[in-house]
């Protein structure tokens, strides 16, 4: 018996080293800082301009999702289901309308603008104003995913009071 159990523990080990091994080289095969060398400063500059630009509008969906978490949780944790229910509804559409304008703002704004107020070189805001279509639809969709997460959190466990 005790040598089945060696065996097990062997074989556990080594499924654990496989697992951190695959895991440890595609951390370093993910990582950016390998990947970013051969890029230009310009690349570099518009890249940050557009994280800058995505984190931003990110915080907006981010308060939508905290209070659909705390509200979703609050009210099933005293076993109201129709509030639940409806304070989804009303975080996930407030997020679907704001991320919507921020998103729309950018599509049909002059897409240098925004990159402007970051920098006074052309060239980078040119390469920053090509990549702001997509960005404005990655708004959209990631204020609307993020909010559902939160209402998702706000299903977890609850702890009722008594």
């Amino acid at each position: 018996h005790l040598a089945k159990v060696a065996a097990n523990e062997s074989k556990n080990k080594m499924s654990r080293l496989k697992l951190g091994t695959t895991i440890g080289v595609n951390c370093i095969l993910a990582s950016p800082a390998p990947s970013l060398t051969f890029l230009s400063s310009l690349f570099l500059s518009a890249m940050t301009i557009y994280q800058s630009l995505n984190s931003s509008c990110f915080m907006f969906s981010v308060g939508f999702s905290v209070a659909a978490s705390s509200l979703v949780g609050k009210t099933l944790g005293q076993n109201l289901t129709s509030a639940s229910k409806y304070n989804a509804r009303v975080s996930t559409i407030a997020a679907c309308v704001v991320s919507a304008l921020l998103g729309t703002t950018m599509y049909v704004s002059d897409h240098e603008i925004l990159p402007g107020l970051f920098t006074k070189d052309v060239d980078v805001i040119r390469e920053t104003a090509r990549t702001l279509p997509l960005l404005s639809l990655y708004v959209f969709a990631d204020g609307v995913q993020v909010t559902l997460s939160g209402v998702l959190k706000g299903c977890g466990m609850q702890v009722r009071e008594r």
